[in-house]
């Protein structure tokens, strides 16, 4: 998962190599590295979750079937864009 300027890059593995496709654009610009991989829907599929650093607004990025593509972001939740946070830990992997 990387990104460049507003664009989310995903590289997935051949077994061999890595290969690297755009999956979303439009994405924040202070989308910040508070961002999670996980299967957040129940379908296989590994979906983007990241913070909006100057709203606090949580934005889920749910994988298109295929795994080409991310649909277009749903707010999740909203923090108090005011504190900082550290230690994110996505609960569903414990």
């Amino acid at each position: 998962l990387g990104r460049e300027s507003n664009d989310l890059w995903v590289g997935l593995s051949t077994g061999s190599a890595f290969s690297t496709t755009l999956w979303a654009s439009g994405i924040p610009s202070d989308l910040t590295n508070l961002f999670t991989l996980y299967d957040y829907t129940g379908d296989g599929l590994a979906d983007f979750l990241g913070r909006a650093k100057t709203t606090g607004q949580w934005f889920l990025y749910a994988a298109k079937a295929g795994q080409t593509s991310f649909v277009s972001p749903v707010l999740w939740t909203t923090w108090l864009p005011t504190s900082t946070y550290k230690d994110v830990i996505n609960a569903f992997t414990l």
